[in-house]
């Protein structure tokens, strides 16, 4: 007689979210401070020494994220805009789309098209409380085809599976 073995998940962890680090950065906000620069801790950035993309892509095509060695339930998120301009610079407001991956390829949405709070220095957060960890996150900004995109700081905020 064969048993089938079920899926089993282990339920989220009940310990509170902290702050990722040590994760490995991701994206194509290379300009500028380059993508290093949305993960040093530093959220009073000018738009020079943030994470930035000089032509913003139209649509949601510029990403800005980390991978790390070990899975985590994403509880929520924060992005921080430049302190001298908005994220999309003379474009003003946009929105963001915080995506996870299991293998970097495949992005699923686990918020989508969140308001970025317009103004300089802005800060920004997004609630996940994910039911499923991940190891790859980003987050998606809508760009607009011309200006630059840029991000001081993101901070991603989880429990370990």
């Amino acid at each position: 007689m064969r048993t089938q073995r079920a899926d089993i998940r282990r339920a989220p962890s009940t310990a509170a979210p902290a702050l990722l680090a040590g994760g490995t950065v991701l994206g194509d906000l290379t300009n500028n401070g380059g993508l290093a620069a949305a993960f040093d801790g530093t959220t009073a950035q000018t738009q020079s020494a943030s994470a930035a993309k000089t032509i913003s892509s139209s649509g949601y095509n510029n990403t800005v994220g980390a991978v790390y060695l070990q899975a985590y339930y994403l509880d929520f998120c924060v992005v921080n805009g430049p302190m001298d301009t908005n994220i999309l610079g003379a474009g003003g407001g946009t929105t963001f789309n915080v995506e996870a991956s299991l293998d970097g390829t495949t992005w699923v949405a686990l918020a989508s098209a969140v308001t970025i709070i317009t103004g300089a220095g802005s800060a920004t957060p997004a609630v996940i409380l994910a039911t499923v960890p991940y190891r790859y996150f980003r987050v998606n900004m809508e760009g607009n085809g011309s200006n630059t995109i840029a991000v001081a700081e993101v901070r991603f905020y989880g429990r370990p599976a």
